[in-house]
C-alpha cells in the first residue's frame, strides 16, 4: 500500500495543511494510525532537534547503529526484482537486500522525509515517493538514492506550465493551475503515495487530491499531468502500477485509471466500489482492485468492466501481490488479515500470518516467500498457506 506518511505525526499536518477547507482523504486515517504508532518507536530519530524544527527535505536519514535493526523499523511499501529487495519507510529510512529477503542493509537517502512508495525496475534503477513531494532514484540499485524532485520545486515548476499556457490564451488550463495552487504554496505539503516507471526514462507519480506529474526524460524533468487523467474533481490518486504492458492508477470512489496509449491519457473506469481502493495487482488475464472495508474487484478485460469478489471482511485491504505461477493472488491487511486465491482473484481464503499486525505492503521475494512489511519492519516468513481456515 501506499498510504500518506509525514515526519513524527504522518498523515495530520500534510494532509490538513490547506489554507481551505479541504475533506480528508480515505487513506489518511490508515496512516495516521501508522504515525501516532511510530512517534511511540525508540529507533528512528525525531526530525524535531535541540535547536528547533530541522526541514526534513534539508537533512540526510540517520543511520540506525548499535543494537537497533533497520528491518526492525516501521516500514511502509517493498518491492523485489530477481534477488533484490527494496524497502521503505518512516524518515527516510531505505533498506535493501541481495539474498530474498534474509539479511539487511540500510541505504543512503539525503532527506527525512517519510517514504511510502518504491519501484525497482531493473538491477540498478529505482525510484522512492513520499511526503513533502518527494521523488527519489537510484542508479546503484537502491544502495544509494538522490533526490530528483520536491514540493519546492512543484510550487516553482507545476504552476508556471499552466499559467504559461493561461497566458497564451488556454483558459480550460486556469482550473488545474488553481488546483495545483493550492496543492503546493505555503505550508501544504502533500505526498506522492505512488512511482511507476514503463522504461528508465518514462514514469509517473501520483498523490493526493488528484496530483500527477510525469517524466520523459528519466526524472530529469517533470511536468504536471492534471489535465491528462479523468480526474475533474481531483479525487486521491493512491497508486500507480504497471501491469501486463498497461499503466493503471487507483484512488477515491472506487474509480480505477488506464493509461490510453494513442491519446496520452488516463481513462478512468468505475468498479462500482463507492470507497477508496488502495492498490491494483494482476497479469495481462486479470486484474484484482482494493482498499476499504475489504472491498475487492476483478476484471479480466484490462479494467474495461468490474465485478466485485466476495472478501469476507471489512478489514482494509492494503496490499497485494501475485506470485510467481502467475494464478495465486495473496491480498493483506491493516488489521493483519491475511487472504489467498488459486484462481486468478475469482475466490479468496484465509491463511495465516506469522504475525498479526497491521501490513502495508507486500512481495514475493522468491518461490513461495512473501514479505510483509508494516510496524515491526520485514516479516519475511510471511503466509503460512498449509495452515488455511475457513472463511
Amino acid at each position: 500500500m501506499t498510504s500518506p506518511q509525514r515526519p513524527s505525526i504522518a498523515g495530520v499536518p500534510a494532509l490538513l495543511g490547506s489554507r481551505r477547507k479541504r475533506r480528508v482523504p480515505a487513506n489518511t486515517f490508515t496512516a495516521t494510525a501508522l504515525a501516532l504508532f511510530c512517534g511511540l518507536c525508540i529507533g528512528l530519530p525525531s526530525n524535531i532537534g535541540k535547536t528547533g524544527y530541522i526541514d526534513p527535505l534539508l537533512e540526510a536519514a540517520t543511520p540506525l547503529s548499535g543494537a537497533l535493526r533497520p528491518d526492525r523499523e516501521p516500514l511502509v511499501a517493498i518491492t523485489t526484482v530477481a534477488n533484490r529487495t527494496l524497502a521503505v519507510g518512516l524518515r527516510g529510512l531505505a533498506i535493501r537486500s541481495n539474498d530474498n529477503g534474509r539479511s539487511w542493509q540500510q541505504s543512503v537517502v539525503p532527506v527525512q522525509t517519510d517514504l511510502v512508495s518504491v519501484q525497482l525496475l531493473n538491477e540498478h534503477d529505482a525510484w522512492a515517493t513520499g511526503h513533502d513531494g518527494v521523488i527519489l532514484h537510484s542508479t546503484d540499485g537502491g544502495s544509494s538514492w538522490q533526490k530528483q524532485f520536491d514540493h519546492v520545486a512543484a510550487r516553482d515548476s507545476l504552476q508556471k506550465f499552466y499559467l504559461d499556457r493561461v497566458r497564451s490564451g488556454e483558459s480550460g488550463m486556469q482550473r488545474y493551475a488553481d488546483e495545483l495552487k493550492l496543492n503546493t504554496e505555503g505550508d501544504v505539503s502533500l505526498p506522492f503515495l505512488g512511482v511507476w516507471f514503463t522504461d528508465e526514462m518514462n514514469g509517473f507519480a501520483v498523490g493526493s487530491f488528484g496530483m500527477i506529474v510525469a517524466t520523459h526524460d528519466g526524472g530529469k524533468s517533470w511536468l504536471p499531468w492534471l489535465h491528462q487523467i479523468d480526474n475533474p474533481d481531483f479525487l486521491n490518486l493512491n497508486a500507480v502500477r504497471g501491469i501486463g504492458g498497461e499503466v493503471y492508477i487507483t484512488g477515491e470512489k472506487g474509480f480505477v485509471y488506464k493509461l490510453d496509449r494513442e491519446t496520452g491519457r488516463f481513462v478512468s473506469s468505475s468498479t462500482g466500489c463507492r470507497g477508496t481502493l488502495f492498490d491494483i495487482v494482476g497479469t495481462a488475464q486479470f486484474l484484482v482492485a482494493f482498499g476499504l472495508r475489504g472491498a475487492a474487484y476483478r476484471s479480466v478485460d484490462g479494467g474495461a468492466s468490474w465485478t466485485q469478489i466476495s472478501t469476507g471482511t471489512e478489514a482494509s485491504i492494503t496490499a497485494g501481490a501475485v506470485l510467481d505461477d502467475g494464478k495465486s493472488v495473496v491480498l493483506v491487511s491493516d488489521t493483519g488479515l491475511a487472504l489467498r486465491s488459486e484462481d486468478e482473484g475469482l475466490s479468496f481464503h484465509r491463511v495465516e500470518l506469522s504475525h498479526r499486525i497491521p501490513v502495508y505492503g507486500a512481495t514475493e521475494t522468491a518461490k513461495g516467500t512473501l514479505a510483509l512489511v508494516g510496524y515491526l519492519g520485514v516479516d519475511t516468513a510471511g503466509l503460512r498457506p498449509a495452515q488455511a481456515t475457513n472463511q
